[in-house]
């Protein structure tokens, strides 16, 4: 049985998220290492967070 589902769209939308966060992680060894911890299963401050967020959206939008 068929969904009818367009998996060909997923993959190549996960392949540019994981292309602008590759990006994104070039840009700043902070949020490279930060994303290390996180796949490392640890913990970030809230301040650690706060950078992330702010850096990963900075570079986003200057590969956008």
């Amino acid at each position: 049985m068929s969904l009818g589902l367009d998996f060909g769209y997923v993959n190549e939308e996960i392949r540019r998220q994981n292309e602008q966060l590759a990006r994104a992680r070039s840009f700043s060894p902070e949020v490279d290492d930060c994303i290390r911890r996180l796949e490392s299963s640890l913990m970030l401050t809230d301040e650690e967070n706060g950078v992330l967020i702010k850096k990963i959206g900075e570079a986003l939008k200057d590969v956008g």
